[in-house]
């Protein structure tokens, strides 16, 4: 998951692209449609949620923050339903800080005793054998979940010393020695208890491998007891996909020598297996070949920019032999204060080819790419002997091969549910019926179930929540089909309607203390938070600067009530006012109206509903154009339409023909705004004024939906994928044009869904702000052939 940024304001906006990819890093062949993201607070609660469509492993989405957030860290963690099949440890998950509201107290988890320093021991393979020379990783950690330097010693249980040992400044370190029978081993560390070390097994296979620029070379042995080596297999995979595999046959000893160019860059997964088919041995390698093979050029339209200033950009793609790469790639243009503050955690190369296959976390995980030096790999190996796996167990698998996965990987949307008569609930029963909706985008699925009762209805399309209804019926013959009738007043089931209708309620996915192994070893500079804030609030009272004010005569306040529906959408209102707000106290039969046409004529000052000259196809399907700010006579249907106000729906910028097709039941209070200080937010896109759709929110409707009572109908709120925010993008006549309002944005650009073209371009547009600073261009994206790519370069504004 690309973020814009990753440091926010309470009341702001988080925006994100996803990459979804298969085990070999591809996008487009993906088994799951449907990504789930979860934003998690300091308390470990979800408070709020995403699903995301996903289209050729791409989707895209936004978080808007509440303006009551509290000062804090939080947890973005995205997952699919698939995944939920295999360790949750293994979800995507990145942190990010939000600067709100001061915390006067706080019930954040944490350990129940206190934390020490740790150290820890991983002997290669996962074993250590009597006779065996053995090699033992270590890792140190301090008491704030990160390495420290130590000296240690290895004594036997007569406090003979055997071998010494120390760690690095990100905690590790390794030694070697040959356990014998009948003796204990521990570790003598500084400031900590003695640690026993493992008991070494009397007999197994042991799995040695060493690691330089061009090989990977395995050494095989076997204890002198162990008489089940011969026909073992060595097998090796990566993202779970097998790269390898080697049947040992007569020799208790092996030596094995591995092209790194010949296997996958990422991390391989090297298993021992005995004749009997017993898993004895594992390790981690971490397989880096050569350079990145990407190669990106930044080109700009200038050196240096002025305040508001247009910039163009050019990116272009290309591997080492000079050939262009199409790509998918997301862009963010971010202030440099916030856009370099984080180095302990990934970036799309790092997560997708290391962390991403690795249960614990990974400290700093950048540095172990870009560089194949002997001790880089030194360190990316001690990284490997060091972290365990856990997607899933050998072991398990070998014991229930063909153990059904409880969650498959989901192609759409769906509902599933039962349906009972209402006079015998526990009767199974075969029943037809349908899910209708009647939002802009009017649809409608038969479904029928099985004996049971039971019925599961696929590829749903709904967006955000959807009022649906549900309709069943048990047909008195059947050996029929039973009919749905439909007309223009209703579209009802012919039968049995006495039934009722049980939905499976799709809850989110808890969270639990493993979203939490890195929430308190990724650090975040508060100050960076307080600056940001402080921006947010320049922009706010320069805004104020130019308020005017008019004299009123006098006024007597009788009551202050706050309206709870305007509240809660407050934080999505990016003007002060409206020049008009049409309220429920304005619409008391707003079952009478037929569309939001009808609620607007004759309440908003100075507008008029044009109808247009020519067929509905030629200007878009809409009944009519809003004119807020006044037109010539002389134009034409198409060209009123292009002056006309635009739509919003919650805060979102939607089509005309979404607006029209909403129904005014489920509208809770509509804005207009056509003053040009509450427009100057929207940039181009408000110049001819906004309307306002603000829906009932989803509790309110729920509640209201959950009055309907009628046999063989249920009515709920649906909550469907999310429709991603388009990003505000201001656009300026001139470079020193006349400002209403400071421009402070931080971040200036954000691009989610590029392509690179035939010649491996992408061409990018965007206005600077009105802060002398430097802004850091940031580029993710994944090539056609799999190639993960991060670049970097910057711009200055004067």
């Amino acid at each position: 998951m690309h973020t814009d940024r990753n440091y926010y304001t309470a009341g702001g906006d988080i925006f994100f692209k996803v990459y979804l990819t298969n085990e070999d890093l591809k996008l487009k062949e993906t088994a799951s449609k449907v990504l789930y993201v979860d934003l998690i607070d300091g308390e470990q609660q979800i408070i709020d949620s995403k699903i995301i469509s996903i289209e050729n492993g791409i989707g895209r989405g936004d978080v808007k923050l509440s303006s009551r957030l509290e000062n804090d860290q939080y947890l973005l963690r995205a997952y699919t339903a698939f995944m939920k099949n295999n360790d949750p440890t293994f979800f995507f998950r990145k942190s990010i800080y939000i600067n709100g509201i001061i915390k006067t107290d706080t019930n954040k988890i944490t350990q129940n005793t206190p934390i020490k320093n740790q150290i820890l021991f991983f002997p290669e393979g996962g074993d250590l054998l009597l006779g065996l020379s053995s090699r033992i990783a270590v890792k140190t950690i301090g008491t704030n979940g990160l390495g420290i330097a130590v000296k240690a010693k290895i004594v036997d249980q007569t406090e003979r010393e055997i071998t010494r040992f120390s760690t690095d400044e990100h905690g590790f370190g390794s030694f070697e020695f040959t356990p014998q029978a009948n003796t204990q081993y521990f570790a003598i560390v500084e400031g900590t208890p003695k640690i026993q070390l493992q008991q070494a097994l009397s007999e197994g296979m042991g799995l040695r491998i060493e690691v330089d620029e061009m090989q990977i070379d395995l050494t095989i042995s076997n204890s002198a007891n162990f008489d089940h080596y011969n026909n073992g297999i060595l097998v090796a995979h990566t993202r779970g996909k097998v790269v390898f595999e080697k049947r040992l046959i007569e020799t208790k000893n092996y030596q094995l020598n591995l092209k790194k160019h010949a296997l996958p860059t990422g991390i391989i997964h090297f298993t021992l297996f005995d004749g009997l088919g017993r898993p004895q041995a594992e390790r981690l390698v971490f397989n880096q070949v050569g350079s990145d093979n990407f190669n990106v050029d930044f080109t700009t339209n200038k050196e240096q920019y002025g305040k508001r200033e247009r910039v163009k950009l050019r990116l272009e793609l290309y591997d080492d032999e000079g050939e262009f790469l199409p790509a998918e790639l997301s862009v963010s243009v971010v202030d440099h204060f916030l856009a370099n503050t984080i180095s302990t955690q990934p970036d799309i190369r790092t997560y997708l080819l290391l962390s991403a296959d690795l249960a614990d976390f990974v400290e700093n995980p950048n540095r172990y790419l870009g560089s194949t030096n002997a001790d880089l790999i030194q360190a990316t190996d001690l990284l490997m002997m060091t972290h365990a796996w856990r997607r899933f167990r050998w072991k398990d698998m070998l014991q229930n091969p063909t153990k059904t996965l409880k969650f498959k990987a989901e192609k759409g949307l769906s509902i599933s549910g039962t349906v009972t008569p209402q006079k015998k609930p526990q009767k199974a029963v075969k029943a037809y019926g349908f899910i209708s909706n009647f939002s802009a985008d009017f649809s409608m699925t038969e479904f029928e179930t099985d004996e049971e009762g039971y019925f599961r209805v696929d590829g749903l399309p709904f967006k955000d929540s959807t009022d649906i209804i549900i309709q069943a019926a048990i047909p008195k013959n059947k050996s029929k089909p039973l009919p749905v009738v439909a007309n223009e007043e209703e579209i009802k089931l012919k039968g049995d309607r006495n039934v009722d209708i049980q939905i499976n309620e799709i809850l989110s996915y808890p969270s639990t203390q493993a979203d939490f192994t890195q929430f308190d070893k990724v650090t975040f500079d508060k100050k960076i938070g307080v600056q940001l804030q402080s921006l947010e609030e320049t922009k706010q009272a320069e805004s104020e600067d130019f308020e005017f004010s008019v004299e009123l005569g006098e006024v007597v306040v009788t009551e202050g009530k706050v309206d709870k529906v305007i509240e809660y959408y407050e934080d999505r209102m990016l003007y002060r006012r409206p020049n008009t707000r049409i309220g429920a106290a304005e619409l008391p039969n707003i079952g009478q109206y037929r569309d939001i046409y009808d609620i607007l004529r004759g309440r908003v000052l100075g507008m008029k509903l044009d109808a247009p000259e020519e067929t509905l196809e030629d200007v878009g399907n809409s009944r009519y154009s809003i004119i807020l700010r006044g037109y010539n006579t002389g134009l034409n249907s198409r060209d009123r339409m292009s002056n006309a106000a635009k739509f919003m729906v919650n805060g979102a910028f939607v089509s005309t023909s979404y607006a029209e097709a909403i129904n005014p039941m489920n509208i809770a209070f509509v804005d207009v705004v056509s003053s040009v200080n509450e427009l100057s937010l929207y940039g181009e896109l408000g110049s001819n004024g906004l309307v306002m759709i603000y829906l009932k929110p989803p509790v309110q409707r729920q509640i209201e939906n959950a009055k309907i009572k009628a046999p063989g109908i249920l009515s709920l709120l649906y909550n469907g994928y999310d429709e991603a925010r388009e990003f505000y993008r201001p656009t300026y006549p001139t470079a020193a044009s006349d400002a209403t309002q400071l421009d402070t944005r931080v971040t200036l650009h954000w691009s989610p869904l590029l392509k690179t073209n035939e010649f491996g371009e992408v061409y990018l547009e965007f206005y600077t702000a009105d802060r002398s600073t430097i802004y850091d261009i940031i580029v993710e994206g994944i090539s056609e052939k799999g190639v993960p790519i991060i670049a970097r370069t910057s711009l200055e504004v004067e």
